[in-house]
């Protein structure tokens, strides 16, 4: 288990790796933070954009000799390939490092992945440590890999005149910008977020064509190395993203004026798109920010194998290490299964009238057969992709409550990880850190 001092360097870490957001694409924002045997950091760093050092490097050339006989925590499992820089497990493993805490699997990693070779190499590792917490920062790459797009974000101001796009010298459409890759304007022209920060050829950008649609533009942009793409257009121009549900994040701009006001009439909606909700709003000098995205609550699955996950977009579909994400007012029981808002909890094999219940959010029990335990399985052990438990076939949906993490009806880990016990319930578990970071 994790020491205070590693998870106090994870957190660091994950600061630290939001510094690559906008220049890093198409690589991940990563951190690093080096701790020497009693737990003082020696040397920390983060990848600044393709090509250039990874975030253990950086960290390593910080450390020097410090280095030795320490600890690396980083958000990102250390790659295990020789691409434009040299692997960074090896690096590490060079550098005398005896520990390694990692926040999360990469899922490009190649051949048997750098977590398997640094524990070849006698080194301590232990993967899933605030995992949920460095996806704030990794959700969007993440999101980019699953959906085979970029995560867009709309800002848009609200005036007397309708929907309009924000002014790009507000000071809060430059943060968007620094955050971002690209700008896909309403004329189809494609714009580095900020002109140079990826470096040269890294983001091979072309302007839309007339008539491309929008998921079409979505694909050649991913493609093209961008991960996080801003529209810079009015209601019009981001219309076409809108009603192909590619717009993941929204940020609208509303003029705050006297305390006593009537709208202006004829805005195509009061504040938010249909379906979006507010995930955020802060009061600048002008105007109220207010954050929204699609649908009521983001589920997520949070195993690697699944089989026929619910919903309309989604069911029948058969996913193997991949994650796939919907919305909770799309959410549909599954075949087979009911919904129930109660869960047992009590003895292995106590029947439903026997066993002690508490509320959740929702319940899927099965009409035809028991389901293993492992299905409701703690948050614990569904964040580390590298746990055996994963090696099981299962399905955990993910949302924002807080339930407790023990498994119902005494379902518990085997002699060999995997864990052992029946349940009649298919659980919403609850994620076991901040709000789910997609997109």
């Amino acid at each position: 288990m994790a020491s205070p001092a590693e998870l106090a360097a994870m957190r660091r870490a994950i600061a630290l790796s939001a510094a690559g957001l906008g220049t890093t694409s198409p690589n991940p924002p990563v951190g690093c933070v080096l701790l020497d045997p009693a737990g003082r950091i020696t040397g920390e760093g983060y990848h600044e954009r393709k090509g250039g050092p990874h975030a253990e490097a950086q960290a390593l050339a910080a450390a020097g000799p410090l280095a030795d006989g320490g600890t690396a925590v980083v958000t990102l499992e250390p790659c295990n390939h020789q691409g434009r820089t040299p692997p960074c497990r090896q690096a590490l493993i060079d550098a005398g490092i005896r520990r390694a805490v990692v926040a999360v699997i990469d899922p490009t990693s190649r051949g048997e992945g750098g977590v398997a070779v640094m524990r070849q190499a006698g080194i301590d590792v232990e993967t899933g440590v605030l995992a949920g917490e460095a996806r704030i920062v990794l959700g969007r790459w993440l999101a980019g890999l699953e959906n085979r797009r970029p995560v867009i974000t709309w800002p848009y101001l609200i005036t007397g005149h309708g929907v309009e796009p924000v002014p790009r010298d507000l000071s809060e459409a430059r943060d968007l910008g620094l955050n971002a890759d690209a700008v896909l304007r309403a004329d189809g022209t494609v714009r580095e977020a900020v002109p140079g920060s990826h470096g040269a050829g890294i983001l091979t950008l072309k302007d839309q064509p007339p008539g491309t649609s929008a998921a079409e533009a979505a694909v050649a942009l991913y493609e093209a190395g961008v991960r996080h793409l801003l529209l810079d257009g009015n209601h019009d121009a981001a219309g076409p993203f809108l009603a192909a549900d590619l717009v993941d994040r929204v940020a609208a701009f509303m003029p705050h004026g006297g305390a006593s006001g009537r709208p202006e009439a004829g805005l195509p909606w009061p504040l938010l798109p249909p379906g979006f909700v507010i995930t955020g709003a802060v009061r600048t000098d002008d105007f109220i920010r207010v954050d929204g995205q699609p649908g009521a609550l983001r589920w997520r699955c949070a195993y690697q194998a699944c089989d026929a996950l619910p919903g309309p977009g989604l069911a029948g579909h058969r996913l193997a290490r991949r994650y796939r994400f919907q919305r909770h007012d799309q959410l549909a029981a599954p075949s087979g299964l009911r919904e129930r808002t109660q869960i047992p909890r009590g003895r292995r094999g106590g029947s439903l009238g026997s066993s002690r219940f508490r509320r959740s959010r929702i319940t899927w029990v099965s009409r035809r057969r028991r389901l293993p335990a492992y299905l409701s399985w703690p948050a614990e052990i569904s964040e580390d992709r590298d746990h055996p438990a994963h090696r099981a076939a299962g399905a955990v949906f993910h949302s924002h409550e807080s339930l407790s993490s023990q498994p119902p009806m005494g379902g518990r880990i085997g002699p060999a990880g995997r864990p052992r016990g029946n349940t009649g319930t298919l659980q919403a578990r609850a994620s076991a850190s901040v709000p789910v970071p997609f997109p």
